[in-house]
């Protein structure tokens, strides 16, 4: 089925192979070694040995059919031991009492007005602040006009203008008196919303099972203000500047299970294998064993990320970019006229060049040679009979098309 192409020099060369995830169990057929790349000459019938068992639970946990859209939102604010609202109204007061000691303020300041900040204020406040998403207005003080076609009086009922303006003058999740000075060692530049972050990342776990199709990829959340977070990318339509973020989510319903917040070259540690890798293997990690699909980008994936993914009981799809260390050296310097495929194994990792406008370069653990090159060949618009996997990632263009 497969025939050695004579490039020997097509070697996994991606370096040592240890990692750091030595302390996860893996399976008894993990240690694979580097090896050459093999030409796939029988492209129809070449596959893959995959183990498509899943035996996980999925979909969401704890949910009541009698559920009102408060009880959903709950949900996402509860656990049984902790309440991120009441973390914020500590935090938030705390804060404030701070404020309060060190600032000189006139005697007509609004400061000298200020009260402790309850659960059902809070409550309240993140309506109005969840509200101003949907009615959008110039300033925050418009949303308490009290004349004209603009006029929004709900705003007026639930809270005065002043009030809300106090409360989000102190808000905050964390301890400021806990934070490691910038340019200290140790310092987090996400030191004020990380308690709010791992919160969520808990309840997204808590809340919903994951299916065996999963995705990991980048996104922005919008913000052009001055912040050490702020990243700039291109290709991202809805916002190019703002906070990115990697996510796990799940393939099918898009639904974000776990985020973590990259906080730029001078505050990450360089890892050996790239940040794409690290991102990767950080979010997938508690998943490891259950043979989850996940799929990627040409950011992320590349022949080691692929292998030891596979080494750890699960499965990955993604593209590529062709200068990535691991690659058929061929697959760099490849001139080849439009429709040509050429399909490469090593072991269980399969890569595919194919030439359309431009070469695209294809890595699976996942999926026989036939199916991908099919999906490659028809721009990503296979019919459901063939479809490759099930995905519907919606966050990158290229998975748009294709599934």
């Amino acid at each position: 089925m497969e025939d050695s192409d004579g490039d020997i020099t097509d070697i996994v060369t991606s370096g040592d192979e240890d990692s750091d995830d030595a302390d996860v169990e893996m399976p008894d057929n993990a240690a694979r070694q580097p090896n050459p790349w093999f030409s796939v000459v029988d492209k129809e019938t070449f596959e893959l040995d995959v183990n498509r068992d899943f035996e996980e639970r999925i979909g969401p946990c704890g949910f009541e059919a009698n559920f009102s859209p408060v009880d959903y939102f709950d949900k996402f604010l509860k656990t049984e031991d902790d309440d991120l609202i009441d973390r914020i109204v500590d935090e938030t007061n705390r804060y404030a009492n701070q404020c309060q000691t060190t600032e000189n303020p006139t005697r007509h300041a609004r400061s000298n007005e200020w009260s402790p900040v309850s659960y059902a204020e809070m409550r309240a406040f993140i309506g109005l602040v969840l509200a101003m998403g949907i009615v959008k207005k110039s300033s925050i003080e418009s949303y308490w006009e009290a004349s004209g076609i603009s006029e929004t009086p709900n705003f007026r009922d639930v809270m005065s203008r002043n009030r809300f303006q106090a409360i989000l003058r102190y808000l905050h999740c964390s301890n400021n008196t806990t934070a490691v000075p910038r340019g200290q060692p140790g310092y987090d530049p996400l030191h004020k919303i990380n308690p709010v972050v791992e919160f969520f990342n808990e309840v997204f776990e808590l809340n919903y099972r994951l299916s065996q199709n999963i995705v990991v990829d980048e996104r922005i959340v919008g913000f052009k203000g001055r912040h050490v977070l702020k990243q700039y990318i291109s290709n991202k339509k809805a916002h190019r500047w703002g906070a990115k973020l990697f996510v796990l989510a799940e393939s099918r319903t898009g639904y974000t299970h776990q985020i973590n917040v990259y906080k730029g070259k001078r505050n990450t540690e360089r890892h050996p294998n790239g940040q794409g890798y690290k991102s990767v293997m950080d979010l997938v990690r508690p998943h490891f064993g259950k043979n989850h699909h996940v799929t990627m980008d040409n950011w992320f994936s590349s022949p080691k990320l692929m292998n030891d993914l596979r080494n750890r009981g699960t499965y990955a799809t993604g593209t590529v970019i062709a200068r990535r260390k691991g690659l058929p050296a061929s697959f760099k310097t490849a001139r080849l006229p439009k429709g040509s495929v050429v399909v490469k194994s090593q072991r269980d990792l399969l890569a595919i060049l194919y030439v359309d406008r431009r070469n695209v370069t294809f890595l699976t653990t996942s999926e026989n040679a036939r199916k991908c090159i099919y999906m490659l060949q028809k721009l990503f618009s296979c019919p459901e009979e063939i479809r490759p996997c099930e995905i519907s990632k919606r966050s990158s263009s290229w998975f748009d098309r294709g599934f």
